[in-house]
């Protein structure tokens, strides 16, 4: 399986060695008569993850931090954009889901914190 880019660079499963935690978006009663949102850690996978780069900036006096992220796991996951997954004790949100090649072997997962 070729990663995109110029280099010949090729996935396999030799290369997913990074333990990445699975964290499911679950509703608790917060005391006051309603719910708020928390995520349980469902499991861990092994994947590839690359840094992408990151950035600040001010936005209503404020300093924003993002930072960016490719992360690589094999395909039988189910999951979606509401999940979050934990890489070195770090939460990233999902931005997006891509089955890569469409061969339903990798998928490709852009996140960010």
């Amino acid at each position: 399986m070729r990663l995109k880019g110029t280099r010949p660079n090729y996935l396999s499963a030799e290369l997913l060695h990074e333990p990445i935690g699975v964290l499911q978006p679950t509703q608790v009663i917060d005391g006051e008569g309603g719910y708020t949102v928390t995520y349980a850690n469902v499991g861990t996978i092994w994947g590839m993850f690359i840094p992408l780069g990151d950035s600040r900036s001010l936005i209503a006096a404020q300093v924003s931090y993002t930072a960016s992220a490719t992360v690589f796991v094999r395909y039988p996951l189910t999951i979606d954009q509401t999940y979050r997954l934990e890489i070195g004790g770090e939460q990233y949100s999902i931005h997006s889901i891509t089955n890569v090649e469409n061969k339903d072997e990798y998928l490709e997962i852009q996140i960010f914190k």
